[in-house]
């Protein structure tokens, strides 16, 4: 109010005025640096530096046509600043003297009374400068006011997340102390196990079940036989031996010894040490009548042989030790003739004519003329999943469930169930190549018996490197992988989808049988730089399934959204789901 009162006070006539076209005149007689110099001075640096807003306070932009009107609009309304620019412009080049002079005039008693125009006008200017500048200061505190809070905002951002960060990696610590100590006290146990006597299996009189049956440890798993098949898989054949010689002192007869020889000299690769045991062993499951062990002994002492006729007394033996009417037995002969069959010609044929020389096996061993084989045409009309005109046989039906053919187990699943009404002896020879086809792994045929559940994910990396066998045997294991395979399949899940990291052909102890799986697209695997977890959890979704996996995923599904199913495997290979699905 004090200010207004000033300048009503000030006669308008008193106050000298600027007309823009002088303010222009001075402007286009200076040079660029007098104008600069301006923004030095604190009484001038304002309303120069508002003629320069967005632009750079240098003589390229005082040359632009809008500085420059800027400037003359504020010499136009300060009068300060406009006595500045005449005074500079006079001082560069002083305006042109009068052609004519004026006629002198009569000189004027002074004015006695004091001139308080110009007072008033700098009064005036000062609190315009001092308003600016407070305006000024106010701008900049709010300007740093604001980075403030974006500085504090940033922050505290980083500070939840360097708190998140911290939580979940205390949370992968402990949990992996949990494992560590886990499998410390497994190793503690194996140790234990070694350095008491070196050897202490259980006697044979408390070991041994008795009775025509197959006689087995009761303590199938002890640690003893695991801390051994360590040695082994250690490749530490000597010390594994050493073990097993000491044992078969005491019993001659102890098949785990046994079969930690033959495994010990396999693995040297000296196949002929190997024979002698593994002869031993055939006897020891003939006299215990166990015919599908001593099947297995026989199919595997034919390998190692040089000629198949040098093990044709172990070979008469078994055929000797097999009874006709010994399902379980006579099955075990079918399936070693199927396997040599494809593994070793010249061997299946040799067995085949001792066979064929045994009237009373002939028959009961070797299959009709009608009978199918896994490779042999299958009677099935189907509508729809299989290219007409292709051969349809039981082998590659039975692969189709490993690499989750849907539309062909369904078809031959309704093909089955209708055969089965109209022709019941063509079902039950179709049935049983079937079953040759599935080998020992029967849950490649639940999915053509009743409707599957529903299709489920397996986390391969995860099972694999499962946490007792990645401690125990130093590599991840193939078999893992198909155990939990059957493990679903049995609990009716199918198509089983296995999916691993691009690196497990690397580590796997089976490197060579899983590429071969890979090439059958029975395991898909992530592309290299690909997170599994994200492509385990959309497939999952697309799916409708869930994921067999001991991780959380919790980095990509924080919700909870796609079911995990927890499991464990056993030692000895046995795999147990524990969650319920």
């Amino acid at each position: 109010m004090e200010e207004k009162t000033s300048e009503e006070a000030i006669p308008e006539e008193v106050i000298p005025t600027t007309t823009s076209e002088e303010a222009w005149a001075w402007i286009e007689r200076l040079k660029a640096a007098a104008i600069l110099a301006l923004l030095k001075d604190p009484d001038y640096a304002m309303a120069v530096s508002r003629a320069f807003f967005g632009y750079r306070p240098d003589a390229k932009s005082y040359g632009n046509t809008l500085v420059r009107s800027r400037l003359a609009q504020a010499a136009v309304k300060d009068a300060l600043l406009a006595k500045k620019l005449r005074e500079l412009a006079e001082a560069v080049s002083p305006p042109p003297a009068q052609k004519t002079p004026s006629p002198a005039l009569p000189s004027l008693p002074a004015d006695p009374r004091p001139d308080k125009s110009e007072t008033l006008r700098a009064e005036r200017d000062l609190r315009r400068r001092e308003r600016d500048e407070a305006r000024l200061a106010l701008s900049l505190t709010e300007a740093e006011r604001d980075e403030a809070v974006k500085v504090r905002t940033k922050a505290e951002a980083e500070r939840d997340e360097a708190q998140r960060q911290l939580k979940k990696l205390s949370e992968r610590v402990a949990r992996l102390e949990r494992q560590t100590q886990k499998q410390s006290l497994v190793e503690a146990q194996l140790i234990r196990a070694l350095n008491q006597d070196k050897v202490s299996p259980p006697p044979a009189s408390a070991a041994r079940t008795s009775g025509p049956a197959s006689q087995q440890r009761v303590e199938k798993t002890s640690p003893w036989l695991t801390a051994v098949y360590h040695l082994l898989d250690k490749s530490k054949f000597d010390q594994a031996q050493i073990q097993a010689s000491d044992v078969l002192k005491a019993d001659p007869d102890d098949t785990d010894a046994l079969e930690i020889t033959i495994r010990a000299w396999e693995g040297r690769g000296d196949l002929i040490q190997a024979a002698p045991p593994l002869r031993r062993l055939l006897s020891v499951w003939i006299a215990r009548r166990d015919m599908p062990s001593a099947a297995d002994a026989l199919s595997r002492l034919l390998k190692i042989v040089s000629s198949p006729h040098r093990a044709e007394t172990d070979a008469r033996r078994y055929l000797s030790a097999l009874s006709p009417e010994d399902n379980a037995a006579v099955e075990s002969g079918r399936r070693l003739l199927t396997h040599l069959k494809g593994a070793d010609p010249a061997a299946h044929a040799w067995l085949t004519t001792l066979v064929t020389a045994n009237t009373v096996l002939g028959p009961v061993l070797m299959p009709p003329p009608s009978a199918l084989g896994p490779d042999d045409p299958l009677p099935l009309k189907l509508s729809k999943g299989y290219p007409q005109g292709q051969i349809l046989t039981a082998r590659i039906l039975t692969d189709a469930m490993d690499q989750g053919g849907t539309a062909l187990v369904d078809a031959a699943r309704a093909s089955l169930t209708s055969l089965e009404k109209s022709d019941p002896e063509a079902y039950t020879r179709l049935w049983a190549a079937l079953e040759q086809a599935a080998g020992s792994d029967l849950s490649r045929l639940v999915p053509l018996k009743r409707k599957p559940r529903g299709p489920a994910i397996v986390d391969g990396s995860n099972v694999a490197w499962f946490d007792q066998e990645s401690l125990i045997h130093g590599k991840p294991r193939l078999r893992n992988l198909r155990e939990i395979r059957r493990l679903l399949r049995e609990r009716g899940f199918f198509p089983v989808v296995l999916y691993a990291d691009a690196n497990l052909p690397y580590f796997i102890d089976e490197p060579d049988v899983l590429r071969q799986m890979i090439g059958r697209r029975e395991l898909l695997l992530v592309d290299g730089g690909t997170v599994a977890d994200e492509v385990l959890l959309r497939q999952a979704k697309h799916l409708g399934a869930p994921i067999v996996s001991n991780d959380k995923m919790e980095d990509w599904d924080p919700e909870g959204e796609v079911l995990k199913v927890r499991y464990t495997i056993s030692l000895s290979g046995e795999a147990l789901l524990l969650t319920e699905i």
